[in-house]
């Protein structure tokens, strides 16, 4: 399932991040929705470019999958959901991938940095459960991805070793740090979609979705 590299998985995720949107959005409520990058800094971007494109993953090792982007349709891709509610203590952003269990979208605390790259906090989309803490947040008349406290996604330009080439992968920027070279500044958009009923095998359950406000996806 995980076999071929370039494949995106598609998946990932309470608060603290306030987005910072840069335009109006038509908006919805639905339990599913894909998440797009959309450009804090018309100024700062990448080549290919990253405006556009979707949150997705790739297997770079034994149960290790980093969050990255994706041009592929939203509509080929399964949706994540927003799992569990803060009352209850938790809130994660899931995708079921059309398997038996869900994955988690996880993202690096401000104390964590990746291994290769010191400083910057990586995102990753694993089975299990995602970050507690990461949800849907609404500001005038547009959404966007939280982070676990205040900051801003980036799509980083970074060699990975696994697939021996640059890969367009997700970071987060905590307040107070300053974005790495060769980084975009995104908010994740989520874009309503239809959330998928889980299979007859599946080993998971959709009782603590939680429908969300999401953009309305542009014919």
């Amino acid at each position: 399932m995980l076999a071929s590299i370039i494949t995106p998985l598609t998946f990932l995720a309470l608060a603290g991040a306030t987005p910072v949107p840069r335009a109006t959005q038509q908006l919805s409520r639905s339990k599913g929705f894909h998440l797009k990058a959309e450009l804090r800094d018309q100024t700062k971007d990448l080549e290919p470019s990253v405006a556009g494109t979707y949150l997705s993953g790739i297997h770079v090792g034994a149960g290790q999958n980093i969050a990255v982007v994706s041009t592929s349709n939203p509509d080929t891709s399964t949706p994540y959901y927003s799992n569990g509610t803060e009352a209850q203590g938790w809130v994660d952003v899931l995708n079921d991938l059309g398997t038996d269990f869900p994955w988690g979208f996880i993202v690096q605390d401000s104390e964590s940095t990746d291994a290769t790259y010191p400083g910057e906090h990586d995102a990753s989309i694993n089975v299990g459960g995602g970050s507690n803490g990461l949800t849907i947040e609404k500001s005038g008349d547009s959404v966007a991805l939280s982070g676990l406290a205040p900051g801003y996604y980036a799509i980083c330009d970074r060699f990975i070793g696994y697939v021996r080439a640059n890969i367009q992968v997700v970071r987060y920027v905590y307040e107070g740090e300053t974005l790495p070279e060769n980084c975009a500044p995104v908010n994740f958009v989520p874009q309503c979609a239809t959330l998928n009923d889980l299979p007859a095998t599946s080993e998971w359950t959709h009782d603590f979705v939680q429908e969300v406000d999401c953009a309305v996806r542009s014919a």
